[in-house]
């Protein structure tokens, strides 16, 4: 396969399952779906849905363009620290409007 044909069947594959896996700016779908609905139905999002797509994507991606993986692999660690410091800063309750001792 040419390298050119390679990467960019590698940045569909692999956008298509960053969008599953909620790694894209998608996510807010995922996020307010669980939020509307039952407890069942969260986990079912969170356990499945999610981790499905981050397997897809290390299965299929990794194994079908090996090159364009390597090529691709910068920009996915940076991608992968950015979701990393956002998931950690929405994880973490706000200090503005409360009054504390801080």
């Amino acid at each position: 396969m040419a390298t050119s044909t390679e990467r960019w069947l590698f940045l569909g594959f692999f956008f298509a399952f960053a969008v599953k896996c909620a790694a894209v700016a998608a996510a807010h779908l995922a996020a307010h779906a669980m939020q509307e609905s039952t407890a069942p139905v969260a986990v079912l999002i969170t356990a499945v849905v999610d981790k499905v797509g981050t397997f897809a994507m290390l299965r299929f991606c990794l194994q079908l363009f090996p090159e364009a993986s390597k090529w691709a692999t910068p920009v996915i660690l940076v991608l992968a620290a950015h979701l990393a410091i956002v998931i950690r800063r929405a994880r973490t309750p706000s200090r503005r409007g409360t009054s504390s001792a801080w």
